[in-house]
């Protein structure tokens, strides 16, 4: 399996693949050298340029955030959320100006998941489906809900989950950076202890497995690159109808 887009250091490691049916991959991912900084991004792909859209977001997300993480500025009461969310805005701003400068109407977009782990926490922010997990002592939880059409069916308890997860208009986001409607991004904080993962990845990966068989196949005792090759070769295995993208960081308790 050949993975474009990679990059792998210490326990982390972000892999995307265009997949098998797509002549473009329209994903963006990043993780730092500690696996402090995690970011997935999916570029819309009903609108024009979306592999830039996805580009810009996170480049524009690591330089907002890259700085203040390498100067260890990691432990202010509160403040975590708050400059991902700002951060999310802020490179909603600059997709907003890269489509106009392209002229294209209606603009260009991207859905965007940013987490910045600490020795003891996970702070998540996201716009659109993109998603964060985390695999903590034999159980996966989802970090994030989907902005979607049918996300907001099951939380209306018209749908469940996994009928979500099929559902012929699952792709119809209800937010996602660049586009005219402006940005609400969700946050969320959650507890890390050592040997905890936390999955980020593109509808791609998480349209082509239930959580339960994403679960079974988040193995601790396995590199994150080993984990995240495998996670993809699954989505190939599926068909590959969409890229593919997957960031894993095994957390390690402190650095």
């Amino acid at each position: 399996m050949r993975a474009s887009g990679q990059a792998s250091v210490g326990g982390a490691v972000a892999l995307s693949h265009v997949g098998l049916v797509r002549e473009t991959n329209e994903d963006a991912v990043y993780v730092d050298a500690a696996g402090r900084l995690l970011v997935c991004a999916d570029g819309l792909g009903g609108l024009p340029y979306g592999e830039v859209a996805s580009r810009i977001a996170v480049e524009h997300v690591v330089s907002e955030l890259g700085p203040r993480i390498a100067r260890g500025r990691l432990g202010m009461r509160g403040g975590w959320r708050e400059r991902l969310r700002r951060a999310c805005c802020s490179a909603h701003d600059v997709v907003v100006g890269a489509g106009r400068q392209r002229g294209v109407v209606g603009g260009i977009g991207t859905t965007l998941v940013v987490a910045v782990t600490t020795p003891r926490r996970v702070h998540v922010c996201h716009v659109g489906d993109v998603r964060a997990y985390l695999w903590s002592h034999g159980e996966l939880v989802r970090l994030t809900e989907d902005h979607s059409v049918v996300f907001e069916a099951v939380r209306a308890g018209s749908l469940t989950v996994e009928q979500a997860r099929v559902h012929p208009r699952r792709n119809l986001v209800t937010q996602a950076l660049g586009l005219p409607e402006g940005v609400e991004p969700s946050t969320t904080t959650v507890a890390l202890t050592a040997g905890d993962l936390v999955l980020l990845c593109s509808d791609g990966l998480w349209e082509t497995m239930p959580d339960a068989e994403l679960a079974a196949s988040l193995d601790p005792e396995r590199p994150p690159r080993a984990i995240a090759e495998s996670l993809i070769e699954r989505a190939l295995g599926a068909g590959g109808p969409d890229n593919v993208s997957v960031v894993v960081y095994r957390h390690g308790g402190s650095w």
